[in-house]
């Protein structure tokens, strides 16, 4: 497929799944935020795999390269808006009700609840989806035909920054643009905020987006033959 005419097909994607959002779903209008901030470093990656001319090698490259560095992470952050049905209730017990690791349940049969449910579902895969095209064709861009151990460390090293990212982003309620707007803040947490707990979430987080980035970095290998 065409870059434009997949740029076209995600734009269109996104359409499609906000405007079901904002209809079905209201009240989680931030996926639809979300969404928007995950298209980004996609479209950032976009222009980063037309690297033609000089200019373009000089000064435009090292620009969306740091544009894309900060946004990637609200592709893979998308995973932890799944945390928003810790309150939810899908099953009950009843003793007329499935067994469901030794007890009996019910499934609540709430249509806008599983509604809710789906849409999250989409926009999450969206967003992860969008992420890891953006990030293959970021390493395709600066690697090119280099060797794939620079390739590995350029995954390990964004699944860290992405660990931190989401670990901010989730707990400490940064952005993105923070990082220019606010950097001493975040100067701060590095200096005096980091504890072990603080480690742990990020190595967390980064495991996850690596785990994440070689299942669908393997899928990709085994659809191409």
């Amino acid at each position: 497929m065409k870059l434009r005419n997949e740029a076209l097909v995600m734009i269109l994607f996104a359409a499609v799944l906000s405007a079901a959002i904002l209809k079905l779903d209201p009240g989680r209008s931030y996926l639809v935020w979300n969404i928007g901030l995950a298209l980004v470093p996609y479209f950032s990656s976009l222009i980063l795999s037309k690297n033609d001319t000089v200019y373009y090698s000089k000064v435009l490259f090292p620009f969306f390269i740091l544009v894309w560095l900060l946004f990637y992470p609200n592709a893979m952050y998308m995973v932890t808006d799944f945390i928003h049905f810790s309150l939810q209730t899908f099953y009950k017990a009843s003793a007329q009700g499935t067994s469901l690791f030794g007890m009996k349940v019910e499934y609540v049969l709430d249509l806008s609840l599983w509604i809710s449910f789906a849409l999250t579902v989409c926009a999450v895969f969206y967003g992860v989806a969008s992420g890891y095209m953006s990030i293959t064709r970021v390493e395709k861009a600066i690697f090119k035909e280099k060797p794939a151990s620079g390739r590995v460390v350029f995954i390990m090293a964004v699944s860290l920054l992405t660990g931190f990212a989401i670990y901010i982003g989730r707990f400490l309620r940064f952005n993105s643009w923070d990082i220019i707007k606010d950097p001493l803040a975040i100067l701060s947490f590095v200096k005096d905020g980091m504890t072990m707990d603080a480690i742990y979430m990020i190595l967390a987080f980064a495991a996850m987006h690596l785990f994440i980035t070689a299942v669908l970095r393997l899928s990709t290998a085994a659809a191409e033959g």
